[in-house]
Order: structure tokens, then C-alpha cells, then sequence
């Protein structure tokens, strides 16, 4: 029997508050106490409430056990922020503590807001106590809202998806239910999604202010959210939030950003300052990357000023526009423990005082600026040593190891403003990198028992970036962390994925952390990549490192919205892949959003997850809407639906389709009822012997073209093979078999093609499904490798109206990006579109004619930047 048949309830706060297509939200409150209340999702029971408890004066008191005594209820409406409500208070006191809390549910049209004030504060709310760096999990100190486990509701049975930990991964990349959650004391909250189904309902939960501080714990049997275990007290009118929102659309894409913008419209978050790193082109020096100089040998050739300063000569005889060098764990005076900051001020050479240290720069910043030209620096800093340079005129706190101090948080804006000051008088800075942020919430009590100390600590940090003009990056960050950046225009992006020397971790995390970062309006980081790999030529510095999937690393990096650094050896720079990812004056080329996982990736519905990853982005230009999709490690073929972008793909709207793999390779473009499409075999992993990769022993094959010349010629030759060597990206061979078979002692590995076929498809208004995904070889393909690289697939779609489709520059991952076009016109009879570029830029743009055929156009950008191309049927 459902329990609102027990108690006299105040009925549907939010009225039934129902928009067309939404999820219809419903709260019901105990009228009486407060202590019951229900969350229903169309016409679902999906959350039961219990009990308003907190820990006061060191002793749990809750309204159920009467530890709380009930003063008064009271209603209320009202508007706010987040738009229209009705209210329902109710205030408790703690009798043995003469403490008054006010428990208030607040409800609005499509969420609700859970809110627990203290107006004469407490102390002692702490439910575990510091013993060192680690402490046991603590529950929270608040429970409210407290959601259990019931046979009336359906909680149990949800799909569940939260972010947690260092640099916040999912805690899933498949479907999870409630029922299968491990206990967890979610020291490091994020938001948490529930929802019936990846294209159905979802709601998402989390706090709404006291990001620093916030916990939410949860189990099959429970849910609950409140104050941090270790605050130990809270000062006069002490108020903590928690929302529940739904989406006006279905999907949890859809979800994440109807929260996104409740939250940001809660805290009014300013608009996100200028951020030169993620505009422009850079090269990285962080860990990963080839030249970290932090473990560079001094027994190499070249030293870092020295490598810097070829690296850039390498990248101006071959026009790579970097604008920007990022200088990691190394370029500042430290005492070579732990990289911790002694002075942030150039390490102006020598070895550490352990004698470990390698040599570092010979010049001031100034000077390496002036050698390596206009282009500026992004600057690393982490945390400072026991011994810097700037006591006593800063205080600091001793980390709970002893081994390294942070600026006390009263002082963090007066330090943070003379650190960024100090940079900028060395260098023309980009911005800045801030690390270790989870070790400095897990080393320092001070930040987890002082309930205002962290969010002082990080608001004097960021009024100081703002102040000075220096964006900044967050990395190792815990989401209450990205939660806490919806208040600071300064920064502006953070790590969304472990450092690219973890290769999986670092490429495959940031497709499902985006959506986290991206809904808040914080732009994700993949880190530093490789353009060729696995390996590159020269003594490694690490033993073992490879990075087999750099065509995989490019693409992510340029659809991340985050900065762009890749981070070669010297000689090793696949520079067509650098150039694809921006303008000839090293104007990044992005997408309107980052790449982000399919809604279906977390399909409770067994069959209809893809058996791999399956990514999605867009640009928007003049309101079209172009689609990139990024497919990897499929374990068999993945039918695209409509469903599975987002924003949907409109049901009316004809799309034409093809792969980035297919147009790099030269493939003729033709409408697609022209000509059969392209078909591919998958030879990978065939007759390879361990540890030997030789070219096919075919005597009509071509050995030692390029793949460029290779692909030109397979386009002249029906019938053709194009093989890849296994470990020569460069090389490749032309094969034709008159039998069609594939001899036993060919070893290479690659694609072939039956004949040369069109690259564009038609996905018709009249069809759910589309395209069919697939990486095992039966599409156009890169090179791969014996040794693990993934086979991928990168597909492009473009609206076709009137029988026009902007298809883009070829050459660029991006082919439509709103940063080189706009103002986009198509009529029944022409084209037109605003090209952007540097001045003197050749750009390439080719058009779908309504006729079925597609012209290629070179656009010369001329002086202001911009030109329009007009395209008449």
C-alpha cells in the first residue's frame, strides 16, 4: 500500500508540472514531519524518502527517532534564479544541543531543490576524525535527502552513472543498475544520474552549493546525500543544497545539460575569459610527452633549451603553426624532490640537490621567447617545497605528510596574484597549468574540516587568474572541484583524463568525462599526444612506452574543445595530422561541443550498447547542425540511429555521410546511387609471426610509396589492394591478386579495395536507422599494428538542403567547423557561406551540387580574415 494513504500529505508540490515531452516530476511531502516524502517520474514511483537526520554537537539526532523535535511547518512560493516555486519548511530542534535546523523542499516546474539551514550554526558535526593522510570513509554529517531501497519503487532498477576520483572518470563506460552499485562512501561527489532507460527518463542529483564539502553516499539499499563526514563545524546561517533535475527531452545527454544549466544559472556564472591555449595550436612538454624533461636523461644529445629551440625550427621549415610551448615540471627552481615549486622563477640549470636532476634552461624565460620567436608559454605549477622562497611574506600550510606546503587559504588571493604577476613579467603567458589538486584535498585535513577553507582557497586563486588576465587549467582534479568551477570565469579547462603516458586511460576516459566537464561550460583536456607511434625512433625515455593509436589521440585531442599539444620526438611529427586539426595560423578547428559517448553506451537493454565505443559531437553553423562520429574497438558492426546524436538528427532532414579514412585516400566522390559501395575485407591478424612484420612477397605489388601515392594509385587501378607495413606508417604497397585471394605469406596488414567506390551515402528522412559502424576491416581503413593499435572509424554528416551539402575542407578532422564558417544561406538555387582563415590561406571547400555531383572550390582568404563563397546551381 503506498504509505501517502497513512499520513495527511501535502500533495504535488510541483502541481504534476509537465512539459510536452518532458518528464513529468512529482514530489510528494509528508505534511505532518517531513520525515516521509516521494519522487515520482511519469506517474512512476522512483525515489522514497526517509528521515531528516545531522550530526550535531558529536551525537546523531534525526526527526524519526525524536532526537529532532518538530517547532513548526510552514509553506511558501516564490521565484528565484531558477525560476518559479512552491515551498514547504519544516524546523527542527536539537533538544540536547539548543540547535535549530529548517529542512525546506523547494519545487519547480522540472526540479527540485533540497536545502538544510542552520541559523545559529553547530559545532561538532563531524561523524569520523582526522588520524593522518587517510582517514576511514566518513558518512555524511547531514543526511538530506536520504533515498532507500523499496519493493513500491523502482530505484533499485535504475541505471546509474556518476563521475568520481582523479580526473573524474565515469564510474562506468556500460550500463549499471542501482541494484549492482558496490557501497561507496563518495568522499569525492559528483553529480549522479538515474534513469529508466539511455532514451528515456533521467534525473540527475547533486549538490547546488558547498561544492567543497558536499557528499553523497550510495548502495543498492540507499542514496544519500549532506555534508562532508569531517566538517567539524558550521557557522551561523549554514545553508547546503542538494537539486534533482530532469530534462525537457529524453536521454541523458539531454539530462546533464538541463542540470548544467540550472546549476549555472544558480550560481549566475560568468561567462569564461579568453584562454589562448584553447584557441591556438600548442606543443606539450607534460608527462607523456616525449621531451618531459622532468625524467630527460643528461646523458642525451640534446638538453631542453636545446631541443625547444630545434623542435621550432623543425615546425617552421615544415609551416606547423605552434603558438604555444606548455613548460611542465621543470622550467622553475625546485629542489629537485617531488617537482615541488621553490621559486616560480626560470631553473636556470645544475642538477638537483639529490643529483638526480637533469640540466634545464640556460636563459631566462624572456630569452628562450625571443629564441623560439613570438609564440608564448603555458607555465606548470604544482605545489610549493618546505623550503620556498616566498615565507614570511605569505603563510602557508604544512601538508599532513610533511613533505609540501600550500598557501593558506586567507592568503591565496594576495599569493596567487603575486605568482601570476611574477609570470607574466617572465614570459607573454597563455596560461597555466595548476596540478595535484586530489593530493592536496587528501593531504590537507585543514581543506575537509574547515567548511569554507577549500572554496577560499580556490576563489583566491581564480579572482587572481582573473584579475591578471591568465587562464588557468585545472588537472587531477575531483569533480567537487569542476562543480566548484561554475562560479570562476578564470578557469577555463581541465584534465577530463589520466596523463597520456597511461595510454588507455588517457584516450578512452575523456569521451565520458566530457559530458560531465562540458554541461558545467568547462572545456575537457585530453593531455599531450603522439602523432605517429607506437614507438619513436631514438632512446626512449621510458623503457617500454608506446603509444600505438596516434591517429585515435589526434582526433580526440581536436574534438575536445580543451588545448591541442601534441608532443613528438624531434623528426617523428606526422605533420598532415597537425595540420588537420586547425587554420595555417594555428587557429584551432573544433566542433561546437567535445566528443561524448553515445547515450546508448549505457543501454540497459541487452543488445543495444555498442560492443566498443561510439562517440559523437557537431558543429553549428547558421543553426545546420554537422555531425562527427568517432567509432573504436567495435566488436562487431553498430547500426547508427537517429537517437544516438545529440542533438537528434531531425527526422525530416536528408544527411549525406562519409569517412574521414575514405576521403583521405583519394576515393573518387560520388553521389551514392551511382555506384556500389566500398567494400573491405579485414586481414588484421592474419598469418603475422611474432615479432616479424615484412611487406607482401607478391611480385606485382609496389613496394616503398608513400600511402598518399599509394591510395592515388589504387583510385587508377580496379581491383586494387592497399597494404600498410605493420610498423612503417609511411610506407605502404599496391597489390592486385587475379584470384582475389590473399596469399598465405603476406603478412602486412591494411585493407583492400574491390573497386574504387564512392565515398558519400544518402541517409534518407524516411529511415531510423543508418550508416553501419564498423572497425573490423570491412571499412576504409588506417594503419594498423601488430603490436595493438585500434582500428577506428571517423565519420562525417552533413544536412542536404535543396540538394546542397557544405561538406568541407578535406584535410581537416573537423571538415565543417563554425570557427571557419558562418553565416551559411541555402536556397533552391545557391550556396553561400562566410569562409574565415589567416591572410593568404588557401582553404579547400567542397560542396554536394543538387545535381549529385561535388565541386571543389579554393577559397583565398584575403585582407580582414574573411570571404564569402557563393555556389550557384
Amino acid at each position: 500500500a503506498m504509505i501517502m494513504t497513512l499520513w495527511p500529505w501535502l500533495h504535488c508540490l510541483c502541481c504534476l508540472f509537465s512539459v510536452a515531452g518532458a518528464a513529468n516530476l512529482r514530489l510528494d511531502v509528508d505534511q505532518a514531519t517531513g520525515t516521509e516524502y516521494n519522487i515520482s517520474v511519469d506517474g512512476r514511483l522512483w525515489l522514497q524518502g526517509a528521515d531528516l537526520a545531522l550530526t550535531i554537537g558529536g551525537r546523531r539526532v534525526s526527526a524519526r527517532n525524536k532526537t529532532l523535535v518538530l517547532q513548526k511547518t510552514s509553506t511558501s512560493s516564490g521565484a528565484d534564479q531558477l525560476g518559479r516555486y512552491q515551498a514547504q519548511a519544516f524546523e527542527y530542534a536539537a533538544a540536547a544541543a539548543a540547535t535549530l535546523v529548517v529542512f525546506e523542499f523547494r519545487a519547480y516546474p522540472q526540479h527540485i531543490v533540497f536545502n538544510m539551514t542552520l541559523p545559529s550554526g553547530a559545532t561538532r558535526t563531524n561523524t569520523t576524525f582526522y588520524r593522518g593522510t587517510l582517514v576511514p570513509p566518513a558518512n555524511p554529517a547531514s543526511q538530506f535527502p536520504r533515498f532507500m531501497a523499496s519493493s513500491d519503487s523502482l530505484f533499485s532498477k535504475l541505471g546509474f552513472l556518476s563521475w568520481e576520483g582523479t580526473m573524474c572518470p565515469a564510474t562506468s563506460m556500460t550500463a549499471v543498475p542501482v541494484a549492482d552499485v558496490s557501497p561507496v562512501a563518495r568522499a569525492d561527489t559528483g553529480p549522479v544520474v538515474l534513469f529508466s532507460e539511455y532514451n528515456a527518463s533521467a534525473v540527475v542529483l547533486s549538490p547546488l552549493n558547498e561544492f567543497m564539502t558536499a557528499q553523497h553516499t550510495v548502495s543498492a539499499a540507499e542514496l544519500v546525500f549532506g555534508m562532508g563526514g569531517e566538517v567539524e563545524q558550521l557557522p551561523p546561517g549554514f545553508s547546503q543544497a542538494f537539486i534533482l533535475s530532469v530534462a525537457s527531452t529524453p536521454g541523458l545527454h539531454a539530462a546533464m545539460y538541463a542540470w548544467g544549466s540550472k546549476l549555472r544559472a544558480w550560481h549566475r556564472s560568468p561567462a569564461k575569459m579568453p584562454d589562448y591555449t584553447l584557441q591556438q595550436l600548442g606543443y606539450w612538454t607534460d608527462n607523456g610527452a616525449y621531451y618531459y624533461f622532468y625524467r630527460y636523461k643528461p646523458q642525451f644529445p640534446l638538453q631542453p633549451q636545446q631541443s625547444l629551440e630545434a623542435l621550432n625550427r623543425e615546425f617552421r621549415n615544415n609551416n606547423i603553426p605552434v603558438r604555444y610551448y606548455q613548460l611542465d615540471a621543470y622550467w622553475y627552481e625546485c629542489n629537485g624532490w617531488n617537482a615541488c615549486v621553490q621559486d616560480f622563477s626560470p631553473n636556470k640549470g645544475g642538477t638537483s640537490s639529490t643529483g638526480a636532476g637533469p640540466y634545464f634552461n640556460t636563459t631566462r624565460l624572456s630569452e628562450l621567447s625571443t629564441l623560439l620567436g613570438p609564440e608564448k608559454t603555458s607555465l606548470y605549477f604544482n605545489y610549493l617545497c618546505p623550503n620556498n622562497t616566498y615565507e614570511p611574506e605569505f603563510r602557508f600550510v604544512l601538508d599532513d605528510g610533511l613533505r609540501f606546503k600550500h598557501v593558506h587559504p586567507d592568503d591565496s588571493l594576495r599569493f596567487f596574484l603575486h605568482l601570476y604577476a611574477t609570470a607574466q613579467a617572465q614570459q607573454n603567458l597563455g596560461g597555466t597549468e595548476l596540478d595535484y589538486q586530489s593530493t592536496t584535498y587528501n593531504s590537507m585535513h585543514h581543506l575537509r574540516t574547515n567548511v569554507s577553507a577549500a572554496s577560499l582557497w580556490i576563489d583566491g586563486m581564480a579572482q587572481a587568474g582573473q584579475q591578471t588576465g591568465v587562464p588557468i587549467q585545472w588537472c587531477m582534479s575531483y569533480p567537487r572541484y569542476i562543480l566548484e568551477t561554475v562560479k570562476h570565469a578564470a578557469i577555463t579547462n581541465a584534465r577530463a583524463s589520466n596523463d597520456f603516458f597511461s595510454d588507455s586511460e588517457n584516450l578512452l576516459n575523456t569521451g565520458y568525462t566530457s559530458l560531465f566537464y562540458h554541461s558545467l561550460g568547462l572545456m575537457p583536456s585530453k593531455d599531450n599526444f603522439w602523432t605517429s607511434g607506437p614507438y619513436q625512433k631514438g632512446p626512449p625515455l621510458q623503457e617500454g612506452e608506446k603509444h600505438p593509436d596516434p591517429f585515435l589521440h589526434s582526433v580526440v585531442a581536436a574534438m575536445s574543445l580543451g588545448p591541442v599539444g601534441f608532443s613528438d620526438r624531434l623528426g617523428n611529427t606526422t605533420f598532415a595530422w597537425v595540420n588537420a586539426t586547425c587554420m595555417a595560423n594555428g587557429t584551432l578547428l573544433q566542433p561546437s561541443a567535445p566528443l561524448t559517448a553515445i547515450d546508448a553506451q549505457y543501454a540497459l537493454l541487452k543488445g543495444r550498447a555498442p560492443t566498443g565505443h561510439v562517440w559523437t559531437t557537431y558543429s553549428n553553423v547558421s543553426g545546420l547542425l554537422f555531425h562527427f562520429v568517432l567509432a573504436m574497438q567495435l566488436g562487431k558492426p553498430y547500426p547508427l540511429q537517429r537517437t544516438d546524436f545529440y542533438p537528434q538528427l531531425d527526422s525530416a532532414q536528408e544527411y549525406v555521410y562519409w569517412t574521414w579514412q575514405c576521403q583521405q585516400r583519394g576515393l573518387r566522390v560520388r553521389p551514392a546511387a551511382a555506384s556500389a559501395p566500398l567494400v573491405c575485407k579485414d586481414f588484421a591478424n592474419e598469418d603475422q609471426v611474432a615479432g616479424e612484420n615484412v611487406p607482401p612477397s607478391v611480385p606485382s605489388g609496389i613496394s616503398n610509396q608513400t600511402l598518399s601515392e599509394c591510395s592515388r594509385l589504387c583510385v587508377l587501378t580496379p581491383g586494387c589492394e592497399l597494404y600498410v607495413h605493420a610498423t612503417a606508417e609511411d610506407k605502404c604497397w599496391l597489390v592486385r591478386h587475379s584470384t582475389g585471394v590473399r596469399p598465405a605469406t603476406d603478412r602486412s596488414y591494411g585493407c583492400c579495395l574491390a573497386a574504387p567506390g564512392p565515398c558519400l551515402s544518402v541517409w534518407n528522412s524516411t529511415t531510423a536507422s543508418g550508416p553501419v559502424l564498423s572497425t573490423l576491416g570491412d571499412a576504409p581503413c588506417i594503419p594498423r599494428f601488430a603490436n595493438g593499435t585500434s582500428a577506428s572509424q571517423l565519420m562525417m554528416l552533413a544536412p542536404r538542403v535543396h540538394g546542397f551539402a557544405l561538406l568541407g575542407e578535406p584535410g581537416k578532422f573537423v571538415s565543417v567547423s563554425p570557427k571557419r564558417f558562418s553565416e551559411l544561406v541555402v536556397s533552391s538555387t545557391m550556396l553561400s557561406v562566410v569562409v574565415h582563415g589567416s591572410v593568404g590561406e588557401l582553404v579547400v571547400v567542397n560542396v554536394l551540387m543538387p545535381s549529385g555531383g561535388v565541386q571543389m572550390y579554393h577559397v583565398l582568404i584575403p585582407a580582414g580574415g574573411k570571404d564569402t563563397l557563393l555556389v550557384v546551381a
